[in-house]
């Protein structure tokens, strides 16, 4: 679907409005950017000031909401444990995206026979058996170390969220601001996981309500300059937060009312950003 850049024409809408046609299937744009020149999205940093995760603080409830299901799953179907994998559980597609994301799509076949909690707690302490439980090919060290830092990701994903809308009810700066959209564009490709995998929403409900304060924020920011910079800290968190945007509306385990609260906020920011002054000198 044809494009334009976001800073082109003084902010005038594009022909072919990316958030035009948001009320056909989520799943149609799932690969869609938001412009064809943003920047793409970086391997994760590390938020400054977010603690990290923590069983005590927050894991333990999540831990048992998924064991439940996965022992309602094992009940009603007569699986055992050892049988509960991604495939079954319909987290495949999902995982499979954010392998190519991370460039690890050539290690499907490993996570495909592994469980989505299981995948969620590899760690550098038992990757090992994990690769042993699969007992397939190999997987070099570095990939490893990889693997290992991107489900650690994964595994601090809620409470890296609950930080986030703890920090945004504070006074953020615009650097502060630019690295909590990275963050979510980041984030939003990693699995999010589905009703056989835990019980109910929190961590969309919670995504979207980041959402919501990272909107308000921006909106404070456009109100305090006089005209918009294209290339400064405020223009590249616009930028990034439409990309937030769309891939949530591309991700099916959103609600429709969570997709639709989301195309509400990248209508009110476009419709501010437009009505702004700009300066590209």
């Amino acid at each position: 679907m044809p494009t334009e850049n976001i800073w082109t024409n003084h902010f005038k809408s594009p022909q072919v409005d990316p958030f035009q046609q948001f009320n056909t299937q989520p799943a149609q744009h799932m690969n869609t950017p938001v412009w064809p020149n943003v920047l793409q999205p970086t391997n994760l940093k590390s938020v400054s000031g977010l603690p990290h995760f923590s069983m005590e603080c927050f894991g333990y409830n999540h831990l048992e909401m998924i064991a439940k299901t996965n022992r309602a799953a094992i009940l009603g179907d007569s699986q055992s444990l050892v049988d509960l994998t991604i495939i079954n559980q319909e987290m495949d597609g999902a995982v499979a995206k954010w392998l190519h994301y991370l460039k690890l799509h050539k290690y499907q076949w490993f996570f495909n026979s592994l469980s989505y909690l299981e995948i969620e707690f590899i760690d550098e302490d038992n990757i090992d058996d994990f690769i042993a439980k699969v007992n397939k090919n190999s997987i070099t060290k570095g990939a490893q170390r990889k693997i290992c830092i991107s489900t650690k990701t994964l595994r601090d994903r809620p409470q890296k969220l609950n930080d986030l809308l703890l920090a945004l009810d504070l006074e953020v700066t615009p650097n502060e601001l630019c690295e909590f959209m990275s963050y979510m564009r980041d984030i939003l490709h990693y699995p999010i996981p589905n009703k056989n995998c835990v019980v109910g929403d929190q961590l969309q409900q919670d995504i979207v309500l980041v959402m919501e304060k990272l909107l308000n924020q921006l909106l404070e920011k456009l109100g305090m300059v006089r005209s918009l910079i294209a290339q400064s800290l405020l223009g590249m968190s616009i930028n990034k937060y439409l990309e937030c945007i769309l891939l949530i509306i591309g991700n099916q385990t959103f609600m429709k009312q969570q997709i639709d609260k989301s195309l509400l906020f990248a209508e009110t920011l476009k419709y501010k950003v437009q009505r702004m002054p700009r300066n590209f000198n």
